[in-house]
């Protein structure tokens, strides 16, 4: 996650990784007593980590691991050492410096590791992107970051419009359509739980619009308020842990269908936690084709 926004957003070390890495990354939960790869697989991700071990290398599953060409387990690094960009540079200039290797064009060419799903005509994909911020309310690139793609259904899209499509009609968003992005605003927490459950809660939602454009075919909507939902921080422990939000940003609707044909937001102002701890975070959502 901080790797993601850090050091894997740098351009010196893609480079160096794509000229003289071939770069896997794996989920190491896959690989435990309900594996979800072949067994062959499994074998060799168990042989690199005793590898590991044997040679006093620290080991983990938030960990880098370089290989040589033939597998050999040459170095290791936790995530933390590494959050930082000349600690990652430094780390793969160590492993170049120790095998001589030369640079080369990558085996896999370089493409996008994430992508909008492609959505029926008149659903709406949605981009929702969270970042923590720093004690002094900045987004660094050591934040945590973490986005996702949902799809918003025609029909539902619909319900987050007004009754009259002209300029100056003020509602109030249909929370329950709303619920389908807002859940998803939260930041990264420490539960890598994939099953599915979605443990967001919306507690209150007080989001307004008010249409100031009409152009065309199409009506635009400014949109600010705020909500807040219950979200544990772990799936299987309860606590009392809760995200507040203020948001603000536009919609835009087809006048004649009523189709919701964009949406965007961000927020202004944005909290999750509990009495005992709590941190500033970002968000915002973008409609995407």
């Amino acid at each position: 996650m901080s790797l993601r926004a850090g050091p894997l957003s740098d351009l010196k070390v893609i480079h160096t990784l794509n000229s003289y890495f071939v770069p896997v990354y794996i989920t190491t939960s896959d690989y435990g007593d309900q594996p979800k790869v072949d067994e062959g697989e499994r074998a060799e991700w168990t042989r690199i980590l005793r590898e590991a071990q044997k040679a006093n290398l620290s080991t983990g599953t938030v960990h880098a691991y370089a290989l040589s060409p033939g597998g050999t387990c040459m170095d290791t690094r936790h995530v933390a050492a590494i959050a930082s960009t000349k600690n990652f540079q430094d780390f793969l200039n160590s492993v170049v410096q120790k095998l001589h290797t030369t640079p080369g064009d990558p085996i896999v060419a370089p493409k996008r590791q994430s992508n909008a799903p492609s959505v029926p005509r008149g659903d709406l994909a949605l981009h929702i992107v969270t970042r923590i911020l720093d004690e002094h309310g900045e987004s660094t690139g050591q934040g945590y970051t973490s986005h996702e793609y949902v799809v918003m259904p025609r029909q539902q899209g619909r319900h987050l419009g007004p009754k009259a499509m002209t300029i100056g009609t003020k509602w109030t968003l249909d929370p329950t359509a709303a619920a389908l992005f807002l859940r998803k605003i939260y930041p990264v927490t420490e539960d890598d739980s994939d099953s599915g459950r979605d443990r967001g809660k919306i507690l209150r939602c007080n989001l307004v619009a008010t249409i100031v454009s009409v152009d065309g075919s199409a009506a635009t909507a400014s949109l600010t308020g705020k909500f807040e939902q219950k979200r544990t921080r772990y799936l299987e422990r309860p606590d009392n842990a809760r995200v507040s939000a203020k948001l603000q940003g536009y919609l835009q609707f087809d006048i004649k269908s009523g189709d919701l044909l964009d949406l965007a937001l961000y927020s202004k102002e944005a909290v999750y936690g509990d009495e005992q701890q709590t941190r500033d975070f970002e968000a915002a959502v973008k409609a995407v084709d």
